[in-house]
């Protein structure tokens, strides 16, 4: 008997194949979310990671400077923001930054200031020249119109620091003088006066939305200001807005209430006229990671939260008094 050879044709069919192609567009799309929350989580840590190196730059810094903080900033020649800001930044990279003046340079470190969350990848300085930052975030231009003034600050920043702890102290003591009330009624911070520093936040996470960063002053026009600090607090002065810059002895301070902070953010991002008069939380996103954000605290660890565990009143992170003015006054529960 002969054997008979069969030839059997090896393939799919147009039916088989869509049945295939179906079958990897469904896995795709149950695998994707978690792609993208796995993604999203590793950029957290990169934050993280970022929180600690800033934090242990703070303690060389204190290591340095007698346990004290830098200033959130101040102006470069001491009178006015015509030559521009020194941030807290460059006083954490001071040699570096003393060097890049004249070359026109920013430090290398100055990547540890970058979330990789960030959507603008960082704002800019608030003076910088075209020269310098040739790739500014998208709608941020400088305050400096003539092109000829750089901050002394990271090229691109995606981190804010607590007001209470690093103050908005600008002038030299010459000009501080001149102009009571103010910020002559401020003070630098020692990292040792901070009570429950495990408990206090030192640096929050900036806004994705640039007009977070809208603001206008005297002498420096309106303008993306990026070197502010934020805070976590409401006063009894105009608009129960805490601001350090005009700080009258005397103020009584209390705690924002995690519906007033909910709120000023979402003004803000609505509309950045508002910013001039929303408490400054607003500087901040709290949501940046899966509805929260990172933190890092005065005793140097650094941790995520949301926006409501910063607030609790029963644990609130943002203070217990605001240790940057010279009566240093109790944060108190709410305003009556």
């Amino acid at each position: 008997m002969k054997s008979r050879l069969r030839h059997e044709h090896v393939g799919f069919t147009l039916i088989e194949l869509l049945v295939v192609v179906a079958i990897i567009a469904l896995l795709a799309a149950i695998l994707m979310p978690s792609l993208v929350k796995a993604r999203e989580q590793a950029k957290a840590v990169v934050c993280l990671s970022n929180m600690h190196n800033i934090g242990t730059s703070f303690a060389l810094y204190h290591n340095v400077y007698q346990d004290y903080y830098p200033t959130a900033y101040s102006y470069v020649d001491g009178a006015s923001s015509s030559n521009g800001y020194y941030h807290w930044t460059a006083a954490l990279s001071k040699t570096e930054y003393k060097e890049s003046v004249a070359s026109r340079t920013y430090p290398k470190a100055a990547k540890q200031y970058i979330c990789p969350s960030h959507s603008p990848g960082g704002w800019a300085p608030t003076n910088f020249t075209t020269w310098r930052l040739p790739d500014p975030p998208a709608g941020q231009s400088s305050q400096d119109v003539s092109d000829t003034v750089d901050d002394q600050q990271a090229p691109r920043l995606s981190y804010v620091v607590n007001e209470i702890i690093m103050p908005r102290k600008k002038f030299d003591s010459i000009y501080d003088r001149q102009k009571p009330p103010g910020t002559s009624n401020l003070c630098l911070v020692k990292v040792t006066e901070v009570e429950s520093p495990s408990n206090t936040i030192a640096v929050a996470e900036f806004s994705n939305s640039a007009n977070c960063i809208w603001g206008n002053s005297v002498g420096g026009g309106t303008a993306y200001k990026s070197h502010r600090p934020t805070n976590g607090i409401k006063s009894n002065q105009v608009n129960a807005v805490f601001d350090g810059e005009g700080y009258l002895t005397g103020t009584q301070v209390y705690k924002l209430s995690f519906a007033e902070a909910a709120e000023a953010i979402a003004a803000v991002i609505a509309d950045k006229a508002a910013a001039s008069v929303s408490h400054h939380i607003s500087y901040t996103n709290p949501y940046m990671h899966d509805e929260e954000s990172n933190y890092l605290f005065v005793d140097g660890h650094a941790s995520r939260h949301s926006l409501k565990e910063t607030l609790d009143p029963g644990y609130y992170m943002w203070g217990k008094r605001v240790y940057s003015v010279a009566d240093k006054p109790i944060i108190d529960d709410f305003l009556p």
